[in-house]
């Protein structure tokens, strides 16, 4: 649970205007402040105190938490949380724990030295006072561990619940409110007479048998009195209780959306999308360095753990311009399409097209990595209303962009696969050279309505793929297809073309008796074509295994998934509850995972329990959902919002084990964003980016070990595809040993990441073997019995004698001496275990006298 605190907008606090000012507050956000312990010059009642950029935190010795909030100068975002205060005076809230028994502590020393030079009397000056990142309250009440944190002006309250405690014991009595309420985002609002201070909703978890299983759990609220109440669980177990997700506003003083997302070689994320702020953050140095006038699009790039915006910059000329697609060539430049008013568009001297067809066009910009330099840009359109909604570059280089033209006179078409317009707008193909100088060919693609390309995606042997939505009766090129006709009220399509649009080689519709509209597009490994969007035709073609077989109401989304050739529907689900649900990005992972991204109005979503945020925010969120690659299984969800009106747009995977999405927010809560990059909102409505674990989890589970009985072989894995694979039996042999242990994120600071080798050298027996030292995993990728797959997860490494340090387990590896014909190593933080190994005549490997390889969380 956090604590923060930021001006109350309602009570009419100043905006920043100035940029320099917000990265000055994004910065406060990021700082790990450290508890000081109590000298001679405190209150005698104080044990710690943390000194935040939004107040004073004092952890007394008689169970209390006592926050001294400044009155005009506090301008954070919590993670998660908000409390926020105005001008003048400051505000006293105190938590209470009643009838608890504190023992505070200092629990993990601080690298932070601090001197306190109070006074001119030298001999009351001191010197290295002792500081801590966290504090722990020992056990306030029976079985039931309290630890603290400050970040920030976030104060984190981690809850540790042994087995068989119970946690109803939790009360905490909040004095300085007026009044206190439960929102109905989870959270837990304070107000008092200097605005609402806000509770972040809580999440909780067990390990159990391998395995880390959320458990529901909300606040209880009686008078001024808060605790937990918690679902179904094992109370033979720990449960903990803590908040998850990491999140960023990206914005200005107006209205800031991303529309677009992709994660570079080097980790680093960008997005794209449009901005009508004159302070849009990050600019200064960039290849625009100043807002153009009538809204612009802009391109900004964060460092991969969203901390930190490493640039920005605004793209676009006097009148209104917006970027709905970005993408990387092969030498790293990054390329934006979307469309603009403006007849002074920058760049575009040299480009396909140097000046505006005129009615408002689609563009390209291509800019350089560090988003310094605008390379190249080029309209793209005719002499009516043209707009690029999709950029592909393909694996040879060549620049494809995909919308729909209002003009007859779209340039290169002669010679396309569709040559004229045959309605009043049509979708359209075009490609582009990489140095985008040169338009090599366009073509139209509809029939006698209105047509719309609203993605492309690049298929087997360099076919290109579009998707949209058509009104028209004669789409061009669908005999054959799995869809012959429409179904009515409009509907989705799906198109395929050879790589040089002179050709179309199918299309299909795809749709019901109402609207149906295609918004997303991905190729999966096989070369099947999965597409998503948005039906409200309860008679939406699904196929017999959908995962959600029946439609929610209102509009859903939909995920269909065809063949290469769109002759046959594979698998096609809805994907929504009773409200309005759309789909509007889809991203593919390497096992054939499908995920989806979209707008949900729906308070009942499916799937999302046990999600990064279980519940709704508030009024209409993001969700992000996983499904099975057949579309028959969801296997989770989540929503993403605050109490405002939040859109998720786009998502984009960085191979690392994390999911990044963008959007647009109104919310002024939004989940997560304490560390970010910019930890409050900008005002006017911003774009956020938002990082998730690929299992959509509240807690990702730790690495789970098998055995296969045959071989007497041992395997570990916290791969969420993996572990689903091997407890339903598709990799025969192998069972759960009830044996696991925490793993930390890849590129966790401060920790090693760790290789993961296979080797077939020895069939039928096959090993793995993981390693967190970077030169063994060099010497391993040298022997031509083992296979480098990936790096996988993280360790903390021990000191030199095996020592791991505080709240941190020492990992033992024991190796099997090429028992049975087959190398296989075992990992255990069980002592137990290590010695029965032993006695088989396993060896152990590591550091000190018990062999340890790695540290991971206790």
């Amino acid at each position: 649970m956090l604590l923060g605190v930021v001006p109350n907008a309602a009570a009419g606090a100043a905006q920043v205007a100035a940029s320099d000012a917000v990265e000055t507050q994004q910065a406060l956000a990021r700082l790990t402040v450290p508890f000081l312990a109590r000298s001679e010059l405190d209150d005698p009642r104080v044990a710690f105190r943390a000194h935040t950029p939004a107040g004073t935190l004092f952890v007394t010795r008689n169970s209390e938490l006592v926050y001294s909030l400044h009155g005009g100068g506090a301008n954070t975002r919590a993670r998660g949380a908000a409390a926020r205060g105005t001008q003048g005076r400051g505000w006293v809230l105190t938590e209470e724990l009643v009838d608890a028994r504190v023992r505070p502590s200092g629990a993990v020393a601080s690298a932070t030295r601090v001197s306190r030079f109070i006074g001119n009397d030298a001999a009351r000056w001191q010197r290295e006072v002792p500081a801590f990142d966290t504090v722990s309250l020992g056990e306030p009440w029976p079985g039931i561990r309290v630890e603290l944190a400050a970040r920030g002006s976030d104060i984190e309250k981690l809850f540790h619940v042994a087995p068989g405690a119970d946690v109803r014991r939790i009360a905490v009595r909040l004095r300085g409110a007026h009044r206190i309420e439960l929102a109905a985002a989870g959270t837990l609002v304070a107000h008092t007479g200097r605005g609402p201070v806000t509770f972040t909703a809580p999440v909780a978890w067990q390990d159990i048998d391998g395995a880390r299983r959320p458990v529901r759990v909300a606040y209880t609220l009686a008078g001024q009195r808060y605790g937990f109440a918690l679902g179904e669980h094992d109370r033979a177990h720990p449960v903990v209780i803590d908040p998850v997700l990491q999140a960023t506003y990206l914005g200005g003083s107006s209205g800031d959306i991303g529309y677009a997302i992709a994660v570079d070689a080097s980790g680093a994320v960008y997005v794209a999308g449009d901005t009508g702020s004159v302070n849009f953050p990050g600019t200064a140095g960039g290849a625009r360095a100043a807002a153009s006038g009538g809204g612009d699009a802009f391109v900004a790039r964060l460092n991969r753990d969203l901390t930190s915006l490493t640039q920005a910059t605004y793209i676009g000329g006097s009148a209104s311009d917006v970027a709905w697609g970005l993408a990387f060539d092969a030498s790293g430049a990054v390329l934006i399409a979307g469309s603009t008013n403006s007849v002074n568009f920058p760049g575009t001297a040299g480009g396909a097209q140097p000046t505006a067809g005129g009615g408002g066009d689609g563009f390209v910009a291509r800019l350089d990595g560090d988003l310094r330099q605008l390379l190249q840009a080029t309209y793209l359109g005719g002499s009516a209303f043209d707009q690029a909604w999709a950029l592909l570059v393909s694996a040879n280089g060549d620049v494809f962009v995909a919308g729909t033209s209002a003009s007859v006179n779209f340039p290169a078409t002669t010679g396309g696969a569709q040559a004229a317009r045959a309605g009043a707008a049509d979708a359209f193909v075009a490609r582009l050279n990489r140095e985008l100088t040169t338009l090599t060919q366009a073509t139209y693609l509809g029939g006698s309505n209105n047509d719309v390309a609203y993605a492309i995606a690049e298929g087997t042997l360099g076919a290109i793929f579009v998707a949209g939505d058509t009104g028209s009766l004669n789409f061009p090129g669908t005999t054959g297809a799995a869809q012959v006709s429409a179904g009515g009220g409009g509907d989705a399509f799906v198109a395929k073309l050879d790589r040089n649009l002179r050709t179309l080689t199918r299309a299909t519709y795809l749709g019901g008796t109402a609207v149906d509209l295609a918004y997303a597009l991905a190729i999966d490994g096989g070369g099947a074509v999965v597409v998503g969007g948005l039906t409200a035709s309860p008679n939406f073609p699904v196929t017999a295994n959908a995962a959600q077989p029946v439609w929610g109401g209102g509009s859903d989304a939909f995920v269909a998934r065809f063949d290469a050739d769109l002759t046959r529907r594979l698998g096609a689900t809805f994907l929504g509850g009773p409200g309005d649900d759309v789909a509007n990005a889809l991203a593919l992972a390497g096992d054939g995972t499908v995920y989806v991204a979209g707008n949900t109005l729906s308070a009942a979503f499916p799937g999302t329990a046990g999600g990064a945020q279980a519940i709704p925010g508030g009024n209409g969120d993001g969700f992000v959902a996983r499904l099975d690659g057949s579309l028959g299984a969801l296997l989770q969800a989540t929503y993403f919002g605050g109490s405002g009106l939040d859109h998720a747009f786009a998502m984009a995977f960085n191979g690392r084990g994390r999911l990044y999405v963008t959007g647009g927010t109104a919310s002024f809560n939004l989940p997560a964003t304490a560390g970010g990059a910019q930890a409050i909102a900008g005002g006017g409505g911003d774009a956020f980016v938002a990082a998730l674990t690929v299992s959509l989890l509240a807690v990702d589970p730790p690495a789970i070990e098998y055995r296969h009985a045959e071989w007497d072989h041992y395997f570990v894995t916290a791969d969420p595809g993996e572990i689903a694979k091997l407890d339903s039996g598709v990799f025969a042999g192998w069972a759960r040993t009830g044996e696991s242990f925490a793993v930390l994120p890849l590129d966790t600071a401060d920790a090693a990441n760790v290789c993961r080798f296979f080797s077939v050298s020895f069939a039928p027996k096959s090993s793995h073997f993981y390693t967190p030292s970077a030169a063994e995993c060099a010497k391993v990728k040298q022997n031509p019995d083992w296979q480098f797959e990936a790096e996988v997860f993280a360790f903390w490494l021990p000191d030199g004698d095996g020592n791991c340090g505080f709240r941190r387990l020492p990992l033992y590896r024991l190796y099997n001496d090429g028992q049975g014909g087959a190398p296989n190593h075992r990992y255990t933080t069980r002592l137990a275990t290590r010695t029965a190994m032993i006695a088989q005549g396993w060896i152990p490997e590591g550091l000190g006298p018990l062999g340890v390889v790695a540290c991971v969380p206790a």
